[in-house]
């Protein structure tokens, strides 16, 4: 029996390792720093790349203690990934997630940048190397945000297959942040103020997790309240949004479900009532299993969803054998049974309310553009 097991574990890590392979490999063809290598190259770098994670998936939760005590964030709750002034042992390029570039300033650290799926870490420092007797130090350092993967790729490797051909590229260089005389001068072309400080204000909220958050446009709307109405009229009169919100500019958050890639709000759920949908990957909350322990409302770190009394077709309250009226979660779903899409957006009169994926910095520079 244990002969059996054992090789029933062996055979599924080879599974696990034959699809992280392929994976990887697909990741690397999709980016132009590997692109002029040919398959048997890009399989040496796939036999030898390490895969690391940081961060938790239920990571948003201190963040939410904090905030509910008043307390500023800043890079609390933020793993070290690498650290300014070490050595650059390997080239980290980002799988999925969200990391922080930050430099020593004073006595703390400054954000200088961000880097998404598809960026790497390192390569300038492994570069400036190259040939020489000492190591470069690395300039920032650099963590994670929320759950991060990432894939860390031999400095030697680096050295042999992308620093010895003529045709190597530039790596893609980091979301700038705040200004900062430090930057690196490929960073400068790439600044723009005003995306900068809409950028540093979704992630010191933590809106970076959001891929459907609901943008209210503060110079367009003209607090109608179509979009209420058209969310309730679709939702038995219950509407699952809050027109309000943090506000940055003129773009405010309002307090809607975000459908996080990270969503924390299923965690312990007893019943599995809340889940992702396995197509488009909308957190919706399935009605007949739902037991409102609230479970889900107390992990959301945007407080978007609420615990509401649940009412029969002549809007008299049901109740529990108790008396207790019965009450369950409700929130944002994307009106997943609607072909038009979400009723809140297409009722705007004024294109003021749309949903963004404020997982991808070209949507949020497109934004605010």
């Amino acid at each position: 029996m244990r002969d059996v097991m054992k090789r029933d574990e062996a055979l599924k890590q080879q599974i696990d390792q034959a699809f992280r392979e392929r994976a990887l490999l697909s990741f690397l063809r999709s980016n132009r720093l590997f692109e002029h290598l040919d398959d048997e190259q890009l399989s040496t770098i796939c036999d030898t790349a390490i895969f690391e994670t940081f961060g938790e998936y239920d990571s948003a939760r201190p963040f939410k203690d904090m905030a509910q005590q008043g307390v500023d964030s800043g890079f609390e709750g933020e793993p070290l990934v690498a650290r300014e002034g070490g050595y650059p042992d390997g080239l980290i390029l980002i799988r999925s997630g969200l990391a922080r570039l930050s430099h020593k300033h004073h006595h703390g650290h400054r954000t200088v940048g961000y880097l998404s799926p598809g960026h790497t870490y390192g390569f300038d420092e492994i570069r400036a190397s190259a040939g020489q007797s000492s190591h470069a130090e690395l300039k920032n350092s650099l963590r994670a945000i929320g759950f991060l993967s990432v894939v860390v790729i031999p400095t030697h490797l680096v050295e042999e297959l992308l620093l010895t051909k003529p045709s190597a590229v530039p790596v893609p260089a980091a979301k700038p942040g705040p200004a900062d005389p430090r930057d690196h001068a490929d960073h400068t072309d790439h600044t723009d103020h005003t995306s900068d400080a809409f950028l540093e204000f979704l992630v010191d909220e933590r809106f970076v997790q959001g891929t459907a958050a609901m943008v209210i446009d503060l110079d367009r709307c003209t607090r109608c309240d179509d979009c209420v109405r058209a969310c309730a009229a679709t939702h038995d009169n219950n509407p699952r949004f809050i027109r309000h919100g943090p506000v940055h500019d003129h773009f405010m958050i309002a307090t809607a479900c975000m459908h996080c890639s990270d969503p924390v709000c299923m965690i312990d759920c007893p019943t599995g009532a809340i889940h992702s949908d396995q197509l488009e990957g909308q957190v919706v909350i399935n009605e007949a299993t739902c037991i409102g322990c609230s479970s889900c409302a107390n992990k959301c770190p945007y407080n978007a969803i609420r615990m509401v009394e649940v009412r029969d077709e002549r809007g008299g309250f049901l109740r529990e054998a108790s008396s207790k009226p019965l009450v369950q979660a409700t929130k944002c779903d994307l009106c997943v049974d609607q072909l038009g899409g979400p009723s809140c957006q297409s009722a705007c009169p004024h294109d003021a309310l749309f949903r963004v994926d404020l997982n991808q910095f070209e949507t949020i520079e497109s934004l605010v553009s």
